[in-house]
């Protein structure tokens, strides 16, 4: 019975990616590469602020440097670099943009809605 409980204790836990650094309390972990971090871990690559939970990961973006992608931006500078946000899901499109009912749109969130 112990180790069951144990078990279900393991997976209800996120843990945080860095050094080992423990186990993510306020449930608002910071997504990058894939992986989750405490967001104090990491600072905003063009204004220095620590970051959230809100922080933006900017993958690939044309006119941008290599070592320009990848990176983490807080909201505010995101929001200043101009990308588009998703009028449905309201995340960045970083990818192609499809511009509909004023709106921009990711590809796959168009293709899912019936046009009539």
């Amino acid at each position: 019975m112990t180790v069951m409980l144990l078990k279900l204790i393991r997976f209800s836990i996120t843990l945080c990616n860095f050094l080992s650094s423990g186990a993510i309390d306020d449930g608002r972990p910071l997504r990058y590469r894939g992986d989750v971090f405490h967001p104090y871990h990491f600072n905003c690559t063009a204004c220095g602020v620590e970051l959230n939970a809100e922080a933006r990961e900017v993958k690939s973006r044309p006119g941008f440097a290599a070592n320009d992608v990848n990176q983490l931006y807080c909201l505010r500078c995101h929001d200043k670099m101009g990308i588009p946000i998703c009028g449905a899901c309201r995340r960045p499109i970083e990818e192609r943009v499809v511009t509909a009912l004023g709106k921009q749109w990711h590809v796959e969130v168009i293709k899912s809605f019936v046009i009539f």
